[in-house]
């Protein structure tokens, strides 16, 4: 068994073990410096998260007392059995401090403890708010953590965004309801968005006076007149960047996306300007109804138009629709209408001028000035359509009926000349029958013209009803249109104006036997249209009436047709009243001698 040793000698051993512990530390921390610097950098530049240096810190002395008091508690007795000698060798040295694990730990947290100790201390002094020392004193470094580390902004928006799924279902069934349209709150959101847009196209009308690029452009206005600028300038490329920053804003404004569509088609085509436009309606969602109506404008016009017509039905407040659709319609696009386009045109363009004064088409523009000219192109459409006469426009064929000796016959005029078939029913009875065509050709159509002359030899006396329609130039059918016409109303017609056509001889002198005769048988070719004649002789007082027998049956004058007159007679005075009561102008018929 060992003697135990001295005090003396103990001492000297102890003082020796401390300088070698000293000196193992001072070799530990070597390595331990670097990386507890590199760790405290790191907690420090993290200090906007937590305060990672001063929880390191009270780990690395909890660490170095833990690790200290096990190392010299536990280990005492290995200590001092290897110093009983007096001497202790290097490799009990080694087992005793470099080579155990609690020594390592103790040496490395000491370490530590200094470091951390150093960082925290740094931060009480200079440190400001939550961004460490080295944020505060370093120029750049801030940046640095502010891209690293600054995270409590978005894990701040994160946790808003898990609250608002989780418990704010009432937001949810708001939001189904602005699909569906049928709440105040989809209302009142319809109106801030159309207030936002109207703040920032007022910007815009700014930014595009002031005119110029606009440097280090951030918002939806800035883009898309950057985006027009450089597209002037030439710089398709960074036009498109622009253009693309703009978009993905996915505002409800038609003029942009037009805008971009037209500079896609010049560059890469239609079938490209449509890839492109696909392209950001997979970006930006919800898809907008200006998105809707810019892809569909690159459509061939069949497709084109039905694809309008179908938005136009899904979004009836959006006003842009109503314009676009008018000029499918109008002359511009199609080189030539028929009266069916100037019936569309003029339907379209009515309704888009409600939506424009109910403040459904300027607000879908961030561009005033272009809205202006869709507004000046519908009002020239508009005032050009009604020179033509609405009744033309709403029923285009009329007719005339005419007896004849050998019975009724209807003619139909149309105010459409190149109509390619005419197709009548008479009275309900039976199919549209074509009325054919005759043996020459339309000038204007190059086709058969059509024939108009219609026979009916056996119509009876009274009202009648003709429903009648026809193919126009594009084979679009018109109609059918109901023509009613009475036999009586139209033989009082005809024989006004056959009356009017033979004025000057409505009486003529004739000396026959040494009598003066006067004779009134043009007048009584149409007695069945008149009600009395009234006449004088040698003045205008139509003190005379001239008696004749009532007839149903034209152009026959009966018998009665002249009277005998006083040789003196020199001119006679003659006035009509029809059956309808209308008075005809008073003529003088001058005898010759």
């Amino acid at each position: 068994m060992n003697s135990p040793i001295s005090t003396e000698r103990a001492i000297s051993l102890g003082t020796g073990a401390l300088q070698n512990m000293r000196s193992f530390v001072g070799r530990g921390a070597k390595i331990s410096t670097p990386v507890t610097m590199i760790c405290g950098i790191i907690a420090d530049l993290a200090s906007t998260i937590a305060k990672f240096s001063l929880y390191l810190l009270i780990v690395a002395a909890c660490a170095a007392l833990i690790s200290g008091f096990l190392w010299f508690a536990r280990y005492r007795r290995h200590f001092l059995q290897a110093a009983t000698d007096g001497v202790m060798s290097p490799e009990e040295v080694r087992n005793l401090g470099e080579s155990n694990g609690w020594s390592v730990m103790f040496a490395f947290s000491v370490v530590a403890s200094v470091v951390m100790g150093g960082f925290v201390v740094a931060e009480k002094m200079g440190g400001d708010g939550d961004k460490g020392v080295l944020a505060s004193t370093i120029p750049g470094l801030e940046k640095l953590q502010n891209s690293l580390f600054r995270v409590e902004q978005k894990i701040e928006g994160v946790k808003n965004d898990t609250q608002v799924i989780r418990k704010d279902t009432g937001a949810i069934r708001e939001d189904a309801a602005v699909i569906r349209n049928d709440t105040a709150a989809v209302r009142q959101d319809t109106t801030r968005i159309a207030a936002s847009v109207e703040e920032i196209a007022k910007r815009f009308d700014s930014l595009a006076s002031a005119g110029g690029l606009i440097p280090n452009p951030t918002t939806p206005e800035a883009h898309y007149h950057n985006a027009r600028f450089q597209e002037v300038s030439g710089n398709f490329a960074a036009a498109r960047k622009e253009y693309a920053d703009y978009l993905m804003a996915n505002l409800d404004v038609l003029d942009p996306w037009l805008s971009y569509s037209a500079m896609l088609k010049v560059q890469e085509g239609r079938s490209g300007a449509i890839e492109a436009l696909r392209f950001f309606g997979e970006k930006a969602k919800p898809n907008t109804a200006s998105f809707e109506t810019a892809l569909a404008l690159l459509e061939e016009p069949g497709p084109r138009r039905n694809k309008l017509a179908a938005l136009a039905a899904s979004h009836p407040d959006y006003g842009p629709l109503l314009h676009l659709l008018s000029q499918e319609y109008s002359n511009t696009k199609l080189g030539e209408q028929t009266l069916a386009d100037q019936r569309a045109e003029m339907e379209w363009l009515e309704k888009f001028r409600a939506a424009n004064a109910a403040g459904k088409f300027l607000r879908y523009f961030l561009d005033k000035k272009e809205a202006q000219k869709w507004l000046d192109d519908a009002d020239a459409r508009w005032a050009k359509l009604q020179s033509t006469p609405a009744r033309v426009l709403e029923n285009p064929v009329t007719l005339t009926a005419m007896k004849s000796n050998s019975g009724w016959a209807v003619t139909f005029i149309s105010s459409d000349f190149k109509m390619k078939e005419l197709f009548y029913k008479l009275d309900g009875s039976g199919e549209f029958v074509s009325t054919g065509h005759q043996a020459f050709q339309n000038p204007q159509t190059g086709l058969p013209q059509v024939n108009t002359y219609l026979p009916l030899p056996n119509l009876a006396p009274g009202a009648h009803t003709i429903e009648v329609k026809y193919l126009d130039k594009n084979d679009q059918t018109n109609g059918p249109y109901t023509l009613k016409f009475s036999t009586a109303d139209q033989q009082l017609a005809q024989g006004k104006m056959m009356l009017n056509a033979a004025i000057g001889s409505w009486l003529s002198f004739r000396d026959f036997d040494g009598k003066v005769l006067l004779y009134f048988t043009t007048l009584m070719s149409y007695r069945p249209v008149i009600r009395e004649v009234r006449y004088s002789l040698n003045s205008d007082a139509l003190d005379q009436t001239f008696t004749f027998k009532p007839s149903e049956i034209m152009f026959e004058p009966g018998d009665d047709v002249f009277l005998s007159v006083p040789k003196n007679t020199g001119f006679a005075h003659v006035q009509v009243t029809f059956k309808d009561g209308a008075k005809s102008a008073v003529q003088k018929i001058m005898r010759e001698k």
